[in-house]
């Protein structure tokens, strides 16, 4: 009896194996504590931006996701001097903050397995998150 392997493999037409790609590394997102810490918990892929083969080996895929904290977090107050916190709101750091878009690159080796993964919060301009595979 065979085992199922729980690694996805490239499927034979090469038009859809950036798919499996964005399977593996949103899978890893959805389980990864640092990336939940630091922006949220993946809820949605948006787009993909490209993808491709550029070495030769494996694929490499770019998409933006949809990253959410929960809790309540601060809202204007219609002001000039921004924001106030909410009545009821939580204290301190693991109050929510609503959304977040980020882009997302995943790079798969030649097996389809996940070998490089990285977040880049603001677009790539700000915090780079490096993902272990």
């Amino acid at each position: 009896r065979r085992r199922k392997s729980s690694q996805p493999t490239f499927v034979v037409d090469e038009s859809q194996n950036h798919i499996v790609v964005i399977k593996a590394a949103t899978a890893k997102l959805k389980g990864d504590g640092s990336v939940k810490k630091e922006v949220g918990q993946l809820t949605q892929v948006t787009s993909v931006i490209g993808y491709g083969n550029p070495s030769g080996e494996g694929v490499q895929v770019r998409f933006n996701a949809k990253f959410e904290k929960s809790g309540n977090g601060m809202v204007l107050n219609g002001g000039i001097f921004g924001a106030k916190e909410k009545k009821g709101a939580k204290k301190g750091p693991e109050r929510g903050r609503g959304a977040i878009f980020a882009q997302v690159k995943a790079r798969a080796n030649a097996k389809g397995k996940l070998v490089e993964c990285s977040v880049a919060k603001d677009g790539g301009w700000g915090k780079t998150i490096n993902v272990r595979c």
